[in-house]
């Protein structure tokens, strides 16, 4: 896999949404825009 850059797609990622369903990032980029954001935990 290639590293991401900045205007890269995002690959068809599987994650758990806010109720913890999993969800794949293409089911909601089809019904709306998306903004993903990685948080670094220190600690």
């Amino acid at each position: 896999m290639s590293k991401l850059r900045v205007a890269n797609a995002a690959p068809d990622l599987t994650l758990l949404d806010h109720t913890g369903r999993l969800i794949r990032l293409g089911e909601i980029w089809a019904r709306q825009p998306v903004v993903l954001l990685f948080l670094r935990h220190l600690g």
